[in-house]
């Protein structure tokens, strides 16, 4: 029979939720990673009512019909807050879903390789990578509808990617179009495909 948690293991991730200490919500009870998620949500909206009532406490030395004015004004902010806010859970939901996209198919180019199947390696890993760019091309709002126009728009969306690896997303895309997929070609593109994602999680945590 399961134990129910205690008070103090409902403090211990409170305390954890206001760090925004680094946890993986795909792993885990789902009840934790639902808690975690909602406490800087829940603390974020108290403190923009308490914001509210400190500007009520202050417009009220001035007249009554100031005090009516924030009362209408807040409701108007409250609003586009909501919007705003489901915009942006709904844009990082779907990145997020990207890049889950592009390791699974990670996944099924390490499994092509362990089979001795390279040519399914390097295709797996070529839809990789295109996954994830299209996952922060996504975020920046950039167009998105082809695999051309993902290849050509990241290199000038994300220059930086050039700067820190010394190579372009199109040049590297390029060897998968020319080389033949031996096995030696399509461990090294695997292996660099890794690479990949992980910059481009990381791009997306910086943004």
């Amino acid at each position: 029979m399961n134990q129910r948690p205690n008070r103090s293991h409902w403090i211990k991730l409170l305390k954890e939720a206001l760090r925004g200490k680094e946890y993986d919500y795909t792993q885990g009870p789902l009840i934790k990673a639902i808690f975690l998620l909602a406490i800087p949500m829940v603390f974020e909206m108290l403190m923009e009512s308490v914001f509210a009532l400190v500007d009520i406490y202050f417009v009220s030395k001035v007249s009554t019909n100031a005090v009516a004015t924030i009362g209408l004004t807040e409701s108007v902010v409250t609003l586009i807050y909501a919007v705003a806010v489901g915009i942006s859970m709904a844009a990082t939901a779907v990145v997020a879903r990207r890049i889950g996209e592009a390791e699974e198919a990670y996944a099924w180019a390490l499994s092509s390789l362990e089979e001795n199947r390279s040519s399914d390696g390097v295709y797996h890993a070529y839809n990789a990578r295109v996954r994830a760019a299209k996952a922060l091309l996504t975020a920046e709002g950039a167009k998105t509808n082809s695999h051309h126009s993902i290849i050509e728009g990241f290199d000038k969306q994300f220059p930086n990617y050039y700067k820190e690896t010394g190579k372009t997303f199109k040049a590297e895309i390029a060897a998968f179009e020319s080389l033949k997929p031996e096995i030696t070609f399509a461990t090294a593109f695997v292996k660099e495909t890794q690479s990949f994602i992980a910059w481009v999680k990381k791009e997306r945590d910086a943004q």
